[in-house]
């Protein structure tokens, strides 16, 4: 399963039907992507899912988005 083989196994499964040029600017744009000053801005009911192997958010991260979307709940 991917959450066993790690990000590069995810990320390379997740833009395998791109073309390569898709998926170096996707892979490359990600990088900068980064809405974490608007999340104050959620006003609806929000819960964070994270498992203790989940590799594309994890505890630390999921963490992160309860502590910053106003009444978020938070299940491991």
């Amino acid at each position: 399963s991917i959450a066993h083989t790690g990000f590069a196994a995810l990320a390379t499964e997740s833009t395998r039907a791109a073309s390569p040029l898709t998926a170096v600017a996707f892979l490359r744009d990600l990088c900068d992507y980064d809405v974490y000053g608007c999340l104050t801005s959620i006003n609806a009911k929000t819960v964070v899912v994270s498992g203790g192997a989940d590799i594309t958010t994890p505890d630390s991260h999921a963490r992160d988005l309860v502590a910053a979307i106003p009444g978020a709940l938070y299940l491991q």
